[in-house]
């Protein structure tokens, strides 16, 4: 680790900057006195006792000689058993006191997202942490952007269905999945309509928005099952309605994201197909 690193891990293990300037200077050259360390580390003089008397206190250095008075670190390896026995004792400490405390109503799962970039990235995250299925409604542009990470979630197994408007062939690469495209031109589509990103992971992590780079995109990321299910229904409507115009099979899309809600809704459609029979006049 170079100097820098020492008083910043040092700072984040709770030291002040002079605790941590003192026992980085004590463990270049000791014993030191109290003036020297501090023309050394760069610590007011007014200041140098206070933080060796904390140093001394905590067990992190300690007085090798009286007249005058020099002092020496604690040793690197005993600094660090010394550090781990404090932060784990805090928090076991901490763990009790949460454990004691009432617990609060559940947090509302629901976080906005603002701007182009974070959509794009908090999309990315969610596709990252995938393990079974990941269905996505997006336009073109922005599935260029996200092809990389799509291909990773697929080389990890995880089942991916697209849906898109826009043309998709044009990609650097064939986008992997199963994937229902219209294959209209994004730049006839943007003339009435704006880019949108619809995403449903693992059907327990929804993300829907607009993604617009010349505007203020806005988005929303939620565990909340309604807006999952709204989201995911909206996914499914729009490869049922291509499926019926293209002449295309999506059952085992359907399959997997409604599962045994499909089943359920056969029969309705069946029976609503089927023709009325009039009842005979008297």
């Amino acid at each position: 680790m170079v100097r820098d690193d020492i008083l910043e891990s040092l700072a984040a293990l709770g030291f002040s900057t002079n605790e941590a300037r003192a026992y980085r200077c004590l463990l270049m050259e000791s014993p030191a006195t109290g003036y020297e360390i501090a023309q050394r580390a760069g610590v007011p003089r007014s200041a140098i006792y206070a933080v060796l008397k904390r140093l001394e206190d905590e067990g992190l250095a300690a007085r090798v000689e009286e007249t005058p008075a020099r002092y020496a670190p604690l040793p690197p390896s005993d600094l660090l058993g010394v550090l781990r026995r404090r932060f784990d004792g805090s928090m076991k400490s901490l763990d009790d006191s949460l454990r004691k405390l009432k617990a609060p109503p559940p947090p509302v799962d629901l976080w906005n997202v603002s701007g182009y970039d974070e959509v794009l990235s908090r999309s990315e995250a969610l596709i990252a942490e995938a393990h079974k299925h990941i269905f996505i409604s997006v336009w073109r542009r922005e599935a260029s952007s996200l092809q990389r990470v799509l291909e990773a979630a697929d080389k990890r197994k995880v089942r991916l269905i697209t849906f898109s408007f826009c043309a998709l062939d044009h990609l650097p690469g064939t986008l992997p999945g199963r994937v229902y495209s219209y294959g209209l031109s994004e730049n006839d589509l943007e003339a009435f309509w704006k880019h949108k990103i619809i995403l449903v992971v693992d059907h327990k992590r929804a993300l829907m928005g607009e993604a617009e780079p010349n505007a203020v995109s806005k988005a929303v990321v939620t565990g909340h099952p309604a807006i999952i299910e709204v989201a995911l229904n909206n996914i499914a409507l729009d490869i049922t309605l291509l499926s019926q115009r293209r002449n295309v099979d999506a059952t085992d899309s359907m399959v997997e994201m409604l599962g045994d809600r499909l089943g359920s809704l056969d029969p309705l459609v069946t029976q609503a197909n089927q023709p009325k029979i009039a009842a005979p006049k008297r």
